[in-house]
């Protein structure tokens, strides 16, 4: 390695450091003690989020998102420690409670955060690193298995446009039937609507180089049509019956410098879901 490579290597190190230093700066500041403190809301609105593990936690991310950042992490889904590995008992794991919380606790968090005029600023994500299988196992009460050739992914506020669906897969969900995206593509997009340039690379922590957004392109198809929020929570609200599972809440507040957080959501456990609210 020459000098010159030695020393710009060096320098872009020590940012690393310094974004890590930021980071840690803002766990410890007392706006964030304040913004977890929930109780502080009026009880209307806490009610309204559902008065569960996974509402409460929404409601948080949306109090922390209006102080200026925060990445919250779980790995379970209160009542259900597999959240949405339902490789057995897959129905009634459904009906008894992961869609009704679901159903209930998001379109809230979106009708929140549109009457603060916060959702025209922050992008949500609502995705997993895989689907499940379009037929059931013979595992008792029944289950879906993992399956990675086709499966959605949800995109609201910022310039996403609303009430829309991109792509369609075959009838039983199996593969991909026309206008596929790729898990890199939907980051590539992400980071563009954050005004990060996808094609940045950034460091981990051993100073090893790693493309953000890997070979993904920015879609522009997925980007604003302007329809009234209420159309789009009952688009939300359909196709979130079938597609969405969530076991990993995430809620970053996202500019240039915290790029490295939202690099790593690629890395993310089997059967984990990310909720991502990234403020733009």
């Amino acid at each position: 390695m020459g000098h010159d490579a030695a020393r710009h290597r060096l320098v872009l190190v020590a940012g690393y450091d310094q974004h890590q230093q930021a980071a840690h700066g803002l766990l410890t500041n007392r706006g964030l003690a304040r913004a977890l403190d929930i109780h502080q809301e009026p009880e209307a609105v806490r009610i309204d989020y559902r008065i569960n593990l996974f509402g409460q936690s929404l409601l948080a991310a949306r109090r922390v998102i209006e102080e200026g950042f925060v990445s919250v992490f779980w790995n379970t889904y209160s009542h259900f420690a597999i959240g949405w590995d339902t490789h057995s008992n897959h129905y009634p794991c459904l009906k008894q409670f992961l869609l009704p919380v679901f159903d209930h606790s998001l379109p809230a968090l979106l009708r929140d955060m549109e009457s603060r005029g916060l959702l025209d600023e922050t992008l949500v994500l609502c995705l997993s690193e895989h689907g499940r299988t379009s037929q059931l196992n013979n595992r008792p009460g029944n289950g879906r298995e993992h399956w990675s050739r086709v499966y959605s992914a949800c995109l609201v506020g910022a310039e996403i446009g609303r009430a829309q669906v991109v792509g369609e897969s075959d009838k039983i969900g199996g593969d991909v039937k026309s206008d596929p995206r790729s898990p890199k593509d939907i980051l590539a997009s992400a980071f563009h609507l954050l005004g990060i340039d996808p094609n940045t690379t950034i460091l981990d922590p051993l100073g090893r180089p790693v493309p953000v957004a890997g070979e993904g392109a920015v879609r522009h198809k997925l980007f604003r049509v302007k329809l009234p929020v209420e159309m789009h929570l009952e688009t939300l609200r359909l196709v979130g019956q079938t597609v969405f599972p969530a076991r990993c809440f995430v809620a970053t507040k996202t500019a240039k410098r915290s790029v490295e957080r939202l690099g790593k959501l690629s890395c993310l456990d089997s059967a984990t879901i990310v909720f991502v609210i990234a403020r733009v």
